[in-house]
């Protein structure tokens, strides 16, 4: 059985992308080892996990000045540790882990894989200086010459690096869509009874809460919801406490803590409308599908997207399966009140985002990674 070796920069919680591939690939034939980080050092040393080996460097770290210096020294400790394992491939989730794959290439031999979940440089801008961000994008476009192939996740960011002028061959986009997903009747009627949701209007948000990601402005719209409509928010961030103590005190907000990836689409489907928002400046998300678009067409269910977000945007917009919005808390209550009280309007969205499955499936964004593994055994 060939080994792959992925290396990532969170503890693996698990990271929902990362989570799919490995499984995948597990059921495609592989064995799959993912050496994490743990920066905030509570998780399980070693672990095994639906036929995942799990490896986590316990190394604490933040966001601040200081994090460049723990960077590097998880590179070393990753590769400390890589080089003890016995692998056929290398694949680096996202730019922080990649200096470590070139270095494993280099001394083994063997094929590096870049996994490109977010354009890094785009990412820092939030909270670093622009010169800092540019620093950052030419270091990536020396380092990504020296893989062998590059994963992304939408074709807005594959014209990104094919702009950088990597060869489009060398570049496959594997969309984050989900595996297709029942949830039985009672199972749903159970979890809207668990939660005490009643026949109220569901409003879900299940991701990173963090900046950026309309979180606080979600969490003042409520207080002009009426007692018919929930807030329904899981995940874990910045904000996690914030949203925590928010919900405490309110009626119309319901955190339900981190949610497992196997779990997501069973809170989806016992909701009503997926929320998507992120601020203009996060061009991540303005070149990319996000992520909560395929959540909403696996559940059937319609979706709040800011206008930003282009090629989210395009879709619902060209499928009539969600409302688009400005970043704004007033035209999110809105979006809330005219799909709520709307009941023709939302079945046919619902309907057509429900169409999308065909074309946007995780079945057929699995069999590109399969293809590309076996490829790099010719």
């Amino acid at each position: 059985m060939k080994k792959i070796l992925m290396l990532l920069s969170n503890p693996f919680r698990p990271d929902v992308r990362v989570y799919k591939e490995a499984i995948s690939l597990i059921k495609g034939g592989y064995d799959v080892t993912v050496v994490a980080w743990d920066r905030e050092m509570k998780y399980l040393t070693e672990e095994r996990s639906d036929g995942i080996n799990i490896l986590r460097i316990p190394l604490f770290s933040k966001k601040n000045i200081f994090y460049p210096v723990k960077l590097w020294l998880f590179w070393r400790k990753a590769y400390r540790v890589a080089k003890t394992l016995d692998f056929d491939f290398i694949h680096c989730h996202d730019l922080d882990t990649l200096r470590v794959g070139i270095k494993l290439k280099k001394k083994f031999k063997k094929p590096l894989t870049y996994d490109i979940h977010d354009i890094y440089s785009y990412m820092i801008k939030v909270d670093t200086p622009t010169f800092v961000s540019k620093i950052v994008q030419k270091i990536e476009n020396r380092w990504i010459k020296k893989v062998d192939r590059v994963i992304t996740v939408s074709d807005g960011l594959k014209n990104f690096y094919v702009n950088k002028g990597l060869n489009p061959e060398s570049i496959i986009v594997v969309m984050n869509c989900n595996p297709v997903f029942h949830v039985p009747e009672e199972k749903i009627k159970s979890i809207r009874r668990d939660l005490s949701l009643g026949n109220k209007f569901v409003a879900v948000y299940i991701g990173t809460i963090e900046e950026g990601r309309f979180i606080k402005e979600m969490v003042e719209a409520t207080k002009y919801f009426g007692n018919d409509i929930i807030l329904l928010i899981g995940g874990y961030g910045k904000y996690e406490d914030f949203v925590k103590n928010k919900a405490e005190k309110s009626k119309t907000i319901k955190y339900i803590g981190v949610v497992s990836p196997k779990d997501v689409s069973k809170y989806i489907k016992c909701s009503d409308v997926v929320l998507s928002i992120y601020h203009p400046s996060m061009e991540n998300q303005n070149i990319s599908i996000v992520t909560k678009l395929f959540d909403a067409i696996n559940a059937g269910k319609p979706i709040i997207v800011n206008k930003e977000l282009r090629e989210t945007a395009k879709i619902v917009k060209e499928n009539r399966c969600g409302v688009l919005i400005d970043y704004s808390v007033s035209t999110f209550i809105d979006a809330i009140n005219k799909l709520k009280d709307d009941k023709e309007k939302y079945k046919t969205m619902a309907e057509n985002i429900s169409l999308l499955r065909k074309k946007y499936n995780w079945e057929n964004e699995s069999e590109k990674l399969i293809v590309l593994y076996k490829k790099l055994l010719e």
